[in-house]
Formats: C-alpha cells, structure tokens, sequence
C-alpha cells in the first residue's frame, strides 16, 4: 500500500496550537474592518481623481482579494501584460484584464499590487513609465512595505 493508516495519533504542541488559534481569531475579527477600509479606500481614489483605481496582476492573490472583500465594482481594470490574460475576465468579477500600458493611456492614478512582495520592485522598474507619469503603487500584501492600508 502507497499509504499506511497511523497507528499513533499526530501529537500537537498545545501552545502552538493556542498561538494558531488566537491568530486565526484576530484575522477573523478584524475582517470585516478591513473590508470597509478597503473599500472606503477604493471609493476615495475614484471621488478624488474621476476615475478608479486598477489592479495589477490576474492571479489567485489579485482574484482572492477582490473577491473576498467584495471590491469587484470599485476598480476599473486588472492589468497584467500575459496576452493569454489580456481581453478576458478575472475570475468572479466584472474586471476585465488589459494590458500594462492601460494604465497610462487610462490614466489611472493608482494601481494595487497583486502580487509577491519580492516581485514588486522588478514590475515597477518595469513600468517607469506609469511611475513617472504620475501613478502611485501600493501593495493588496499586508506583508509589504507598500501595503495600501499603512
């Protein structure tokens, strides 16, 4: 047999297991908060410049985001510069995915980040020319220096 069942039960550190749960419980507490900032946030951009923000990056982290917090109505577009990507809808959404360049021609003023905190520096290097033209990135990562709610 591949798999033999365990005759021994998993033995779990207590105090792991107590820090795991108050974790859990503290994301879950401050959820909902965390949607409504959120929200709020997107809906400030769009009153303040005319236009909303966008989302960079069509995959699970950007999809999970959006989804999860209900932000779907709040943003213009998803860029992400896979052509297989590009025309078609992120998952669960209205947001259509376009590419990079969208960003400027749209002139969007903010762009979240979905992506990889180690991945963000090289895809603003990459996109100089959205920075420069004004365009402002922040990060969906609380993990990240460029989180959007710090």
């Amino acid at each position: 047999a591949l798999c033999s069942p365990t005759t021994q039960p998993i033995a779990l550190n207590p105090a792991a297991a107590a820090e795991n749960r108050a974790r859990l419980r503290g994301f879950a507490d401050g959820f909902a908060a965390r949607t409504a900032a959120l929200q709020g946030y997107a809906r400030r951009i769009a009153d303040a410049h005319g236009c909303k923000p966008a989302l960079f990056g069509a995959g699970h982290l950007t999809t999970t985001f959006v989804n999860i917090h209900g932000l779907g109505e709040l943003f213009s577009f998803v860029a992400d510069d896979m052509p297989q990507k590009q025309g078609r809808y992120l998952a669960g959404t209205p947001l259509r995915i376009q590419p990079t360049k969208d960003l400027i021609l749209l002139k969007i003023p903010v762009c979240l980040l979905g992506v990889a905190p180690e991945s963000e520096e090289r895809i603003i290097e990459n996109n100089k020319a959205y920075y420069d033209f004004g365009g402002k990135f922040y990060s969906i990562l609380p993990g990240s220096k460029r989180y959007v709610l710090n």
